[in-house]
């Protein structure tokens, strides 16, 4: 079963993606009214040059601040002001086809812990993203 199934039928395709000059603002925003944790930095012809991951966002977010909630969040929302994506992505990207198979896919996470990857068409065209969980509930689905 998982031996012969192509990426493409397990992958998420509502893929938010961003810009390299998209501000760390907007990069606020995707993560807090979406439930999901890597957005695939792009070029303007769909190539993938980087990724930036919730831990990452996470990671910049100022959550030792003795301030009130609203005063941390108005701090955040002007440091992000300040960043763009390309400052903050991280790169080279790993990339898989979307008709690689889906054990190709799981060799990956295993051997880089990564936990997404940004898949590509023939044109190396962002398409989806394929993360540990979609494997997952794929693999378990009869569970």
């Amino acid at each position: 079963m998982l031996e012969n199934t192509t990426i493409d039928h397990i992958m998420s395709t509502d893929v938010k993606s961003i810009l390299p000059d998209t501000s760390f603002e907007e990069v606020d925003r995707i993560f807090s009214e979406n439930n999901f944790h890597h957005v695939p930095v792009i070029e303007e012809d769909k190539r993938v040059i980087g990724m930036i991951s919730k831990s990452e966002y996470y990671m910049l977010c100022d959550h030792l601040t003795l301030l009130l909630p609203e005063a941390e969040r108005n701090n955040n929302l002007r440091f992000f002001r300040s960043l763009l994506a390309r400052e903050v992505m991280t790169q080279p990207v790993a990339c898989l086809h979307q008709d690689d198979l889906i054990s190709k896919a799981a060799a990956y996470f295993r051997e880089n812990r990564f936990g997404a990857i940004p898949i590509l068409n023939d044109d190396d065209e962002l398409v989806g993203i394929l993360s540990t969980y979609d494997l997952l509930s794929y693999a378990f689905k009869n569970l």
